[in-house]
């Protein structure tokens, strides 16, 4: 009987089995990092609104005025508007016959900077698929997130939505106006 070669043995078990593990992790590691890189214009998007969120509470706070952020559904684009004062009776009392009529107590208008202007997100991937205020859910229309001049908000949460239904959530404290981002289903928050 011929003794076998050492280079005719072959692979043992053990070897197969190893190389095997080697191969579905890279594999697995592989996928997680194209999972994560294709989640990442939706997570952008939302950190960006987060922070466009929180611009607007600060400037609530800094100018001792109420501001909002106010979302065109059908659109897609969104802008920060202030509270208009309404006007305050001339210092000397001339003008008692004046004849303009007194500007609503609830009226609105754009910044006077480029963040008054409509704009839209930066990924064309990513949508505001609806707005929740107070527990309202809107999916068409406009929607108005309200912070007072303390920076304070009524409940509110953002969705976004990418081309692969993948969905965030960016939502507003009730009271505080704090602003985070979330991840989850639904109907959840």
């Amino acid at each position: 009987m011929r003794a076998a070669r050492p280079a005719e043995r072959g692979f043992t078990f053990l070897e197969i089995i190893v190389v095997v593990l080697l191969i579905a992790l890279v594999s697995g590691v592989m996928v997680t990092r194209i999972g994560a890189r294709t989640a990442a214009p939706l997570k952008s998007s939302a950190r960006f609104l987060s922070a466009e969120l929180e611009y607007v509470a600060q400037r609530a706070i800094a100018t001792g005025h109420a501001q909002r952020w106010v979302v065109d559904l059908d659109g897609q684009h969104f802008r920060i508007e202030q509270q208009v004062d309404p006007p305050e009776p001339a210092a000397d009392g001339g003008d008692a016959f004046d004849l303009a009529a007194p500007l609503p107590p609830d009226e609105w208008e754009p910044i006077p900077d480029h963040l008054g202007a409509w704009r839209a997100l930066d990924e064309n991937s990513i949508g505001i698929d609806s707005v929740v205020i107070a527990g309202q859910p809107l999916k068409k229309g406009q929607a108005a997130i309200h912070f007072a001049p303390d920076g304070g908000a009524d409940p509110a949460d953002v969705w976004l939505l990418d081309d692969e239904n993948r969905v965030l959530r960016v939502a507003v404290t009730a009271f505080t106006g704090e602003v985070f981002i979330a991840e989850g289903e639904r109907g959840a928050s």
